[in-house]
């Protein structure tokens, strides 16, 4: 009587763990599908971010926050609450751009601005910002996540979780850190206002210029930027008419056709085209400062090849740009429409 209730009990055991272990089996199966179509598909219609603050005194902020995953950047804000409080965990629905894909995410990489929204003016009273963990969701399914080692504040402004693309490795890399949706045409105040904002405020390292991101970034291996280009040369169409202000630079975007890593006497050593074969990378913009006194300006819908340093434009999201010496760095190409 005692063997045969033993042996029935195990029967029943293995029974009931093989059911189990099916059960998990599916389950996990299911979840591995779904992940890998995350990262399959070439178009998302949800984006979130979760943002967790450490929770001691004093570890929030009250500066405003970009995040960016390279060609694509928001400013994250809810107009409703106050975000980034010490031991909050936000989470943000971020709009999904018309032409967004999963393979745009090249890092996650968090952005903290100075007073009134400002790089270079100081933290301001809330003093540092210690995130504490970072998740990106894709249509609703975790698609990267981090643990965040170190504040933001008035000396490093970023954090980045890199990806599989290192976007110094050549140009086509390079490309694909590169925006897909224009800079917006620059403000009639900024305008007649650059006389003066630029000597006093962007070259004096507010809202200004650095040589790159990682400058900024303190668990970075490369603040010197010595794996950055020097200069580069961009060969493209005038996306809109150029703006110009009356600092004396000419605002030029351009809708890139090929880019090109270049040493400082712009002897050009790689190069990356966006044809046919690159059609993934398309499209990319990049800015151009020009000084444009004396110099003949191009049009819009005009092709040109304009060579220079590259440096990161500080304000706002930030971006980078191209600022050429004199004439002799700019080619006007055949091919206008």
């Amino acid at each position: 009587m005692f063997l045969r209730w033993s042996v029935c009990s195990c029967c029943r055991l293995v029974f009931i763990v093989g059911v189990c272990s099916n059960i998990s089996a599916q389950v996990l199966s299911s979840a591995s599908q779904q992940q890998t179509t995350v990262k399959a598909g070439s178009t998302q219609t949800k984006l979130q971010l979760v943002i967790t603050t450490r929770s001691s005194r004093g570890t929030g902020t009250d500066n405003s926050v970009y995040f960016d995953v390279g060609p694509w950047s928001w400013r994250i804000n809810k107009s409703s609450r106050n975000d980034f409080e010490s031991g909050h965990t936000d989470t943000f629905d971020l709009p999904v751009p018309e032409s967004f894909a999963v393979s745009d995410i090249i890092w996650l990489r968090l952005h903290k601005k100075g007073l009134l929204g400002v790089t270079g003016l100081g933290d301001g009273l809330t003093g540092a910002w210690h995130p504490e963990r970072v998740r990106l969701l894709v249509n609703g399914v975790e698609y990267s996540a981090a643990e965040v080692t170190s504040p933001l504040n008035s000396r490093y402004w970023f954090w980045r979780k890199l990806g599989d693309v290192d976007p110094y490795a050549d140009p086509n890399s390079f490309l694909r850190s590169l925006r897909k949706k224009p800079n917006d045409s620059l403000p009639w105040l900024a305008r007649v206002t650059g006389f003066f904002t630029t000597p006093l405020f962007k070259k004096q390292g507010i809202s200004g210029w650095i040589k790159c991101p990682e400058q900024r970034e303190k668990e970075s291996i490369d603040k010197d930027c010595k794996r950055a280009p020097a200069f580069v040369c961009a060969t493209g169409k005038v996306f809109q008419s150029p703006a110009r202000s009356n600092d004396g630079l000419a605002t030029i975007d351009l809708a890139l056709d090929r880019l090109e890593f270049c040493s400082d006497t712009h002897n050009c050593y790689k190069r990356g085209d966006l044809g046919q074969s690159q059609v993934a990378l398309r499209p990319r913009y990049l800015r151009v400062e020009y000084r444009s006194r004396r110099n003949r300006i191009p049009c819009k819908n005009e092709r040109v090849r304009m060579c220079g340093q590259l440096l990161w434009d500080t304000d706002r999201e930030g971006w980078w740009e191209i600022h050429p010496r004199g004439a002799s760095d700019v080619e006007f190409l055949p091919g206008q429409d």
